[in-house]
This record gives structure tokens, sequence and C-alpha cells, in this order.
């Protein structure tokens, strides 16, 4: 393990100073992959069409703007595309941007309780999205290519969400600066 991931509680240091340290040991920039996940780019007859892939481009642009190399994945690429994107671009991690309808829930048909963050089927989708993209990633001798999630999701739907091999699964109101650091520590520590 690193320098970087080890030196304790780095909570005073900037996110660009980190960054700059990776830039040192790495002789590179963290390079991530970002990927729209839901219901809002599974239907284009939608009225939400591209909220999502929105939000992806939003976080993708703040990523970028704190010192990650930052690609986009096409809207509706299935997980072999995405593994094959992510290996052929040699990022870091993928991060999966998830929107699900009002309804139950991913962590639902796991026992875990409704809420109020996706339906039944939409949240199935997600979950069985995010673990055939973990699986081709394996079949693929890729796993050191890590899963984030985030996502306006209950804490069951997180939950289950890492129980499947997501390495994070950020809620919507962790700050930018949070979540940087966050990848940042996560990609070191993998390194």
């Amino acid at each position: 393990m690193s320098e970087l991931a080890t030196k304790g509680d780095r909570s005073g240091v900037s996110i660009l100073q980190l960054m700059d340290e990776f830039v040192n040991q790495q002789g590179r920039r963290p390079r991530i992959l970002v990927v729209a996940v839901g219901q809002d780019i599974q239907a284009e007859s939608s009225r939400d069409v591209g909220v999502q892939s929105s939000g992806a481009k939003i976080i993708a642009t703040a990523f970028a703007d704190l010192g990650f190399d930052v690609d986009l994945s096409p809207t509706c690429a299935d997980s072999k595309e995405i593994v094959r994107q992510a290996i052929e671009n040699d990022v870091h991690l993928v991060a999966l941007s998830i929107h699900v309808a009002t309804g139950t829930g991913i962590g639902a048909e796991n026992g875990e309780g409704a809420n109020d963050k996706g339906t039944d089927d939409e949240s199935a989708n997600v979950l069985s999205r995010v673990s055939e993209l973990i699986a081709e990633f394996k079949t693929q001798d890729a796993e050191d290519i890590l899963v984030v999630t985030g996502g306006d999701l209950s804490d069951a739907d997180h939950k289950a969400l890492e129980q499947i091999g997501v390495t994070l699964s950020l809620r919507p109101d962790t700050q930018m600066l949070l979540a940087a650091n966050q990848l940042l520590v996560a990609i070191v520590s993998n390194s």
C-alpha cells in the first residue's frame, strides 16, 4: 500500500494536494469512467430522459475540475461495452451514477424492507446490471478496476450494492470534495 493511503488523517489536506501527491507517485492522474445507470436512460419515451445522463456529466465535470482524468460512457452501454471501455482507457475506477424511480428500492428483494427510492423491477434491474458489470470485470481478469456507485437510494440499497462487490456507494448528499477524496483513497489503496 502506498504512503499516500497510509498517512492517517488527511482531512486538513486539500484534494489538490492529494492529487499532486498521487501524480508524483503514480506518474499520471487517476482516471475514472462515469456511467449513467437507471430508468431514465432505459426508456427514450420517459419524460425524465437525460436527467441522469446530465447528472453524470455534472459529476464528470466536477471530478475533472478536481484533477481526475474522466471518460464518459455512452448512454445505454451494456456491461461488456463498459468493461471494454474501462480496460481500453486504462481507468482505475468506474463510477456508476444510479437513478431509480420512486417505489420500493433495490434491497427490498433481499428482505431489507421497502423504501421510496425505486420500483421493485427498476431496482432489481439496477442491482442486476451492477452484478453483471462486476462479473464481467472478473471474466475479463480486470478486477483491479474498482466499481463505485452514487445515487438517491435507501440505506438498504447502498448496503445491497456493497454486498455484491461495489467498493463504495455514495449518497447524493456527499460533498464533492469528500467524494473525490474517498475515490482517490480507494484508488491508492487498490494500487
